[in-house]
């Protein structure tokens, strides 16, 4: 059995060790365990296209209509908090009809550094707006209101989380073992990753194709808006500037990618938990059996550690095990 292992160095002393699980799932269907196990884990954010596709089927036609290739990446997002999500947001929710206090994902303060000290600086504090699922939730508060749904969208027996439940099923082969509750509060599926790849491959080929679904429309707005769908620091968000793949990470080590043109659905999950290791796990990934798709060197703030004062003193690197 294959299996990839991402060494933290510092020096010559290895501080850490993160064993790599990796499934995919290829345009015919066929799985494949590439490292490691077939683990049975969280879906968290990486599930967010497809809450969003549901929530976007149930909105009216004229709200459809005068959705921007933006909204919906910022619908399927992680976002950091930095301005240029703030902004998208203050735009989206007069678009929906909604106000902040329709949002139940709760506060917490920007993801990005620089955009939490400035925020601070000002005298201001955090709002709804700058969690990073809020733009999932101005979705699913809309689709609530027009379908005339009880307001509060989160309690697993919501008609809108059965729906979107009923749908990630059908996603990933009726691959779901169950939901525990997501740290904005609403449902979070418990899957193998083989079902996350399955559906990450159904993604792929929604987006290739190029059709009227929801999925599809989602798969190229990622695309076209990576940074929306994350921050500027994010690694899912420069592997979609530097590749043609679609990427969502989930909390805790966890990343997806869609590859339109390949039919591809990949599913890999860093069995610590550690969100450091992640972008060296994809690449090492990528680069053993999917050549062509990343062509670039990782940047080195994703390559190298330095302390306090800018100096290298270590580097994270992946190691192979047959």
């Amino acid at each position: 059995m294959t299996s990839l292992f991402i060494e933290q160095r510092r020096g010559f002393a290895v501080e850490a060790v993160h064993a790599i699980d990796a499934v995919s799932c290829d345009a015919s269907g066929d799985v494949r365990v590439l490292s490691g196990i077939d683990t049975l884990t969280t879906f968290r954010s990486a599930s967010k296209p497809f809450q969003l596709e549901v929530s976007v089927e149930l909105l009216s036609e004229a709200q459809r209509s005068h959705l921007s290739a933006s909204d919906l990446a910022l619908g399927a997002a992680s976002h950091h908090g930095e301005r240029i999500h703030i902004d998208a947001l203050s735009r989206l929710l007069p678009k929906l009809g909604r106000e902040p206090s329709d949002l139940f994902c709760g506060v917490h303060p920007p993801i990005d550094l620089a955009s939490a000290h400035e925020l601070y600086a000002h005298g201001e504090l955090p709002s709804v707006l700058h969690n990073n699922c809020a733009g999932k939730h101005a979705f699913m508060a809309t689709a609530a209101n027009v379908q005339g749904f009880e307001r509060d969208y989160r309690p697993a027996a919501h008609p809108l989380q059965r729906a979107i439940k009923e749908r990630l099923e059908a996603r990933t082969d009726y691959g779901i073992a169950g939901t525990v509750v997501d740290g904005c509060g609403v449902p979070c599926f418990v899957l193998k990753l083989s079902a996350m790849a399955r559906a990450y491959a159904t993604f792929a080929r929604e987006t290739k194709q190029r059709g009227p679904s929801a999925l599809s429309a989602i798969g190229r707005a990622m695309r076209d808006h990576p940074q929306l769908v994350s921050g500027s620091e994010a690694f899912d968000g420069w592997l979609m500037q530097h590749t043609t793949a679609i990427a969502k990470i989930g909390a805790l080590g966890l990343i997806c990618i869609a590859v339109p043109e390949r039919g591809l659905g990949l599913a890999i999950k860093v069995s610590t938990g550690s969100e450091p290791v992640r972008a060296i796990a994809t690449g090492a990934v990528l680069g053993r059996y999917f050549p062509g798709v990343l062509t670039e060197e990782l940047p080195e703030r994703y390559r190298l550690v330095h302390n306090l004062v800018g100096e290298q003193v270590g580097e994270i690197v992946a190691r192979w095990v047959d």
